[in-house]
């Protein structure tokens, strides 16, 4: 079987967006509006530091998101998954079961360790696929089937 590759992203701030959206309009507008009625240099700087606390903003949401995705590559001997906090491997000889939730999966380790990806970005179809794409790699490892557990 070949490697599969998961994104799980985050989900996208909004609010950032929109505050750094109506800091740029509101910049933009004062620039204009100060250029237009010489309103002088206060008014001038005034825009330009709105509009670049605008842009500050959208730009810190963009990257923000970026850096919560989350990557989950699977093969035939384990899974590897790489997030902000760095990148945590593991042997599907090491796993127990895996168990499914709203908006997350739990792996559960021999060793009675675990962990746990969540999907704040509300993608369950895709979070679904990950979990059948598991079981599929656990069965094929050990031969038999059962290893997803739906929890409530």
């Amino acid at each position: 079987m070949a490697v599969s590759t998961y994104y799980i992203k985050a989900r996208p701030p909004i609010v950032l967006y929109g505050i750094g959206a109506v800091l740029a309009v509101l910049g933009a507008g004062l620039l204009v509006a100060s250029g237009a009625n010489g309103w002088g240099v206060l008014a001038f700087v005034g825009g330009v530091l709105l509009l670049g606390v605008g842009v500050l903003c959208a730009s810190v949401a963009y990257f923000s998101a970026r850096k919560l995705q989350v990557s989950v590559a699977l093969d035939d001997r384990g899974y590897s998954i790489r997030d902000r906090a760095g990148s945590h491997t593991g042997k599907w000889s090491e796993v127990t079961k895996v168990t499914q939730g709203p908006g997350r999966l739990t792996f559960h380790n021999r060793d009675g360790s675990g962990f746990a990806l969540y999907d704040t970005g509300r993608q369950s179809e895709q979070l679904d696929a990950l979990a059948a794409d598991i079981s599929d790699r656990l069965d094929r490892d050990r031969g038999y089937g059962g290893t997803l557990v739906q929890e409530d």
